[in-house]
């Protein structure tokens, strides 16, 4: 007897906002795990962003995150450009499979909230590596170090008016941390710094011994090595969010 249900396709698909990889990776990840679960298509994301404040402000990360991801196994090209065109769209906050009644693209279009990504960093971490391409992937750490997170970028030198949020924290707070760090280890262990920032506004930091700076240019091979740390002194930042979940048991500070 032949079934008269019809399967309806599915597709998810995050919509990236203009931010920095740390905020974009976010709805990303829901969404990848979101089509794993649900069997769905994914939709490869736009990564590639009109970005000016980093030229201006010279910094060393221009942004340009199209350049580091491939479409590996999901739609890219003019294929999703053509779904995206004439599939009905539907935000995943509004999505219910039961009541589906055609093909669906559901969009992922905020950072969301952590809890869908607990216990599911492995997961997440393969998927991330998967889309990026080789050139881009770090080398396996040899032995254990600490890894500093120090955002610069758009964040202000802290002032009384500067919301805390949006400010820099001081580098003399990030050498302290690695001395309580090594103080408790009971030596100098090893330091890996990632970071925006120059030399010179670093050199308190990088000065310390059996500290160097990370060797990597961009920011998806900086935040795939971070996640091998085995203890993180991050920043107020999403760059060091990810690389904190993505290492699973590191000890965050």
């Amino acid at each position: 007897m032949m079934s008269n249900v019809t399967l309806h396709k599915l597709y998810g698909y995050p919509v990236l906002m203009k931010a920095g990889l740390g905020n974009m990776l976010f709805p990303w990840a829901h969404c990848y795990l979101w089509c794993k679960d649900h069997d769905a298509v994914m939709i490869a994301p736009f990564w590639a962003k009109l970005r000016i404040g980093p030229y201006l402000r010279r910094e060393k990360d221009k942004r340009s995150y199209q350049r580091l991801f491939k479409d590996k196994n999901h739609i890219g090209g003019f294929k999703r450009l053509f779904v995206l065109a004439t599939v009905h769209k539907q935000n995943y906050e509004e999505f219910r499979k039961e009541s589906q009644k055609r093909d669906t693209v559901v969009r992922f279009t905020s950072m969301g909230c952590m809890d869908r990504l607990v216990n599911r960093h492995e997961e997440v971490k393969r998927g991330l590596v998967d889309i990026t391409r080789p050139e881009y992937l770090p080398e396996p750490s040899r032995e254990p170090f600490i890894g500093i997170h120090v955002r610069f970028g758009d964040y202000a030198i802290p002032d009384k008016t500067s919301p805390t949020w949006l400010s820099r924290l001081p580098i003399e707070w990030y050498v302290a941390a690695l001395d309580h760090v090594r103080e408790i280890l009971g030596f100098n262990f090893k330091a890996m710094v990632f970071s925006d920032g120059l030399d010179s506004e670093l050199s308190q930091l990088i000065c310390q011994p059996n500290v160097r700076r990370s060797p990597y240019r961009e920011s998806i091979t900086d935040i795939l090595a971070l996640s091998q740390a085995k203890v993180i002194i991050g920043s107020c930042s999403t760059f060091s969010t990810f690389g904190v979940y993505l290492g699973g048991d590191t000890l965050v500070i």
